[in-house]
């Protein structure tokens, strides 16, 4: 199980890095629409829509790591008070709706993803770009964030600690 747990924990990290790129692209493409306008009097029309794409993918594709190191919020007052047995059978009931969620979110988000491909979906703003490889890379992070929570929760039932 330690080698499962290993490589999804490799994948969240590499998902956080590829959310530091979509921050780091979406930096740019504001800076691009900024100097467009200021310099030479234009607007990139793609620049807000993709940038909010961007946005939405670095939200997602960074939550398995976010989950991997207790950077969510959490509630722990609740756990503080209960002694040790019930905080972690309180953890691992959380754990295990978390998981149940996620799973869900990545299902919706990549039937939505395979519709748009299928459908040939494309924006309704002026790129008229094709919304599937946006949407691809919603449910890639949404399954990141499902495989961490059944890391975490493995590891839970396992009785190692889990952030």
């Amino acid at each position: 199980m330690r080698p499962v747990l290993a490589a999804i924990d490799r994948l969240s990290r590499l998902g956080c890095y590829a959310a530091c790129g979509c921050v780091a692209a979406a930096t740019l493409l504001v800076l691009a629409e900024i100097a467009a306008r200021k310099l030479f009097g234009t607007s990139l029309a793609f620049a807000w829509e993709f940038s909010a794409y961007l946005c939405a993918a670095a939200f997602l594709l960074g939550c398995g790591q976010a989950l991997a190191t207790g950077a969510h919020v959490r509630v722990q007052l609740v756990l503080d008070m209960l002694p040790p047995a019930g905080a972690r059978f309180l953890d691992i009931v959380a754990s295990a709706g978390t998981l149940a969620i996620a799973a869900y979110f990545a299902w919706a988000v990549g039937k939505l993803a395979w519709g748009s491909f299928a459908d040939g979906t494309r924006s309704f703003l002026p790129s008229n770009v094709q919304l599937y490889p946006f949407q691809a890379a919603f449910a890639l992070g949404a399954f990141l964030l499902m495989l961490q929570a059944f890391a975490r929760l493995a590891r839970l039932v396992r009785g190692e600690p889990a952030p």
